[in-house]
């Protein structure tokens, strides 16, 4: 005896918002304080395609201080005016970019990358709805997911175009 259609229909509408769902959430953030803590962090602008480099800053004095780049291993001496600060690890993957505690270009490139590298194309800032083009499909525009965000507000679910498509209009 098989499944009725009704039951097919379920199984692959709740297998489709399962699926949804790892590009609508983030994972869970496995970014701890200790790897922050007692460490002076910073974003420094570099020439190529990251735009911008983590570096610790080791020693200050007046504007010209000592860091290294931590990818590279690389000592190097700047002014301390070319570094960004670097927000604490409980802001990787913020799902509102306006709360982060330094809004700065690398904070927020920062952020819309690692969201990108996740397949969580969508993010806020502040009111508005930011979308980084992955330029292939994801499994987020279907009926299981534009009946899951129908109704709700901001608030309640994850970014995406769909909140805005299917929130009522205020008259």
């Amino acid at each position: 005896m098989g499944e009725s259609a009704e039951e097919v229909r379920k199984r692959n509408m709740a297998a489709t918002w399962e699926d949804s769902c790892k590009y609508l959430y983030p994972p869970k953030n496995t970014n701890t304080a200790s790897d922050f803590a007692g460490k002076k962090m910073a974003w420094l602008p570099v020439p190529g395609d990251d735009g911008f480099a983590k570096v610790e800053i080791l020693k200050q004095e007046g504007d010209d201080c000592q860091i290294n780049l931590v990818e590279t291993n690389e000592k190097r001496s700047v002014n301390i005016n070319d570094c960004q600060p670097m927000n604490p690890p409980k802001f990787e993957m913020c799902t509102d970019m306006s709360l982060l505690s330094y809004l700065n270009e690398g904070g927020i490139l920062h952020n819309l990358k690692t969201r990108y590298v996740s397949n969580i194309i969508y993010t806020y800032s502040g009111l508005f709805c930011v979308a980084v083009n992955p330029y292939k499909r994801f499994p987020i525009y279907t009926d299981i997911v534009i009946n899951n965000y129908r109704g709700k507000k901001r608030t309640e679910l994850h970014p995406t175009c769909l909140l805005l498509l299917t929130t009522p209009t205020l008259t």
